[in-house]
Formats: structure tokens, sequence, C-alpha cells
């Protein structure tokens, strides 16, 4: 017999496989902004912001994924004998992904909220604008898993999930880098060009699931 709440169970196996991995990256995004916030420094205080927000919008999603990638296939045969359909399996790989970015999107908002406040010289034409400016990186782990889980779900896929995994990173990345030259061919500002891209980023993941949900029905193990 099903449990009523199969997801339940499944998030928690999920953060608790990604649970060292996340620790540590907590551990380093804790340093990093409490060095931001204190440091004297204008350069110092952006560098270390910088690294905040790759560790924070980028490393902490990737210890879930990595988590949930295929090793020899022995996650998808302990999740098979579990009371979960596959559908749930897949939603919750998802979901996971998802709140994660919430809570790495807000520990951001936290950061730059006080930055705004006690380094003017970092963020001094105001919280708002400093956010919209950051806001498309809250889409960058989005966007990866967008194109990421569909790929390595794939019968192409299977086997070469982390390599699929990696590929993925490097071109949201690769994207990223190369937003001011994108703004400035398309005529951009900075502040559209970032809510442009995060609206891209939600699309894709959203359109990525009903994908990748219909081709895990159909695998086999």
């Amino acid at each position: 017999m099903r449990t009523k709440n199969p997801l339940k169970g499944l998030l928690m196996f999920s953060f608790y496989s990604a649970s060292k991995n996340l620790s540590a990256s907590l551990v380093i995004c804790f340093l990093l902004a409490a060095g931001t916030l204190i440091s004297n420094s204008a350069g110092l205080s952006a560098a270390l912001f910088g690294m905040f927000l790759f560790v924070t919008m980028l490393n902490i999603p990737m210890g879930v994924i990595m988590s949930m990638a295929a090793k020899e296939g022995k996650w998808e045969r302990f999740q098979l004998t579990m009371p979960a359909r596959r559908k749930d399996m897949i939603c919750m790989q998802y979901l996971s992904v998802a709140l994660t970015t919430i809570c790495s999107t807000c520990m951001v908002v936290i950061v730059i909220g006080i930055a705004t406040v006690t380094h003017d010289y970092m963020f001094n034409y105001g919280f708002i604008h400093a956010l919209v400016e950051s806001i498309y990186l809250f889409g960058l782990p989005l966007l990866m898993t967008g194109m990421c889980f569909p790929l390595a779900t794939s019968k192409f896929g299977q086997g070469r999930e982390h390599v699929i995994l990696t590929i993925s990173m490097l071109v949201s990345v690769g994207i990223m880098i190369a937003m001011p030259q994108l703004g400035f061919r398309l005529d951009l500002s900075m502040e559209m060009l970032s809510v442009l891209i995060l609206a891209v980023s939600v699309t894709i993941f959203v359109v990525s699931y009903p994908i990748t949900k219909t081709m895990y029905a159909k695998t086999d193990f």
C-alpha cells in the first residue's frame, strides 16, 4: 500500500543524501557572507560577495543535484523499492532543486539587504536596483536543471549523468558571463536583461518537467 504523501519521504531522503555537501557549502557561504559584511575594503568586499554568489547559487544546488545523480543505477533501484510512483520521484527531484533555489535566493537577498545599509560603496544605488541586477542569478540552478534532467534521463544520458551535469553547469555559467555582451547586442538594460534571463530559466525548468517525467516512466532498470 502506498503512503499518503510519498513526496515527503523522498524529499527527506534527497536532502539527507546531500547533507554532507550542503553542510560544507553552507559553512563556506556563512564565512563569505560574514567577510563581505565585515570587510572595510571595497575591493575585498566585492570579491567576497562574488564568491558568495557563486557558492550560494551554484554550489548548494549542485550538491543536491549531484546527490540525485545515478551511481551505477543504485539510486533509481533504491527509489523503486519505495512505495512511490515514478512520477513522484521526478517531482521530488524538481521540488528539491526548487526548494534549494528558493533558500539560496533568500540568503542572497538578506546579504544584499544588509550590504546596502552597511556597505553603501558596494550598492550605493539602493536595495531594489541591486536586487534586480542580481536577479538573473536566481535562475542559474533552474536553467542548469532544466537542461540536465531531461538529457540525463534519456537513453543517451544513462551512465553519463555527471558529464551532462557538468556540461549543463558550464553552459549555464557561460550564459551568465556573456550577459553584458548579450545586453549590448540586444540593446537592453542590465535590469531588463536580468529579468529576461530569469524568465527564460524558469520557463526551461517548468517545460523540462513533463518531458523528464515522460522519459523516466519509460526507463528500464
